[in-house]
């Protein structure tokens, strides 16, 4: 049982670890192409720049279910209310 708890516990964590880099990832594409030197490039290409940093803007992180977004600091809160449940059935257990 332990070993599947914590196996369950270090796949949620890859999970929310790799949601939040990804996310932190995408969020940096607007501030690259605006860093880029867009100001030399054509016109279509500047276009394109303002249409991919416009889109950076808003931010699309990883959702579960449309419940609630996927990141450290939902897997946080998890491990939060799970040990928070584990010490209540341990009380009440005697």
């Amino acid at each position: 049982m332990t070993a599947f708890c914590v196996g369950e516990g270090v796949q949620l964590w890859m999970y929310c670890y790799f949601a939040s880099k990804i996310t932190a990832e995408t969020d940096a594409v607007g501030d690259s192409a605006y860093s880029s030197e867009w100001y030399e490039a054509d016109a279509a290409c500047k276009r394109s720049l303002g249409i991919v940093i416009t889109r950076a803007q808003k931010r699309t992180p990883f959702t579960v279910g449309k419940f609630t977004e996927l990141s450290l600091d939902t897997f946080a809160s998890i491990l939060k209310g799970s040990y928070t449940y584990l010490m209540l059935l341990t009380e009440a257990r005697g």
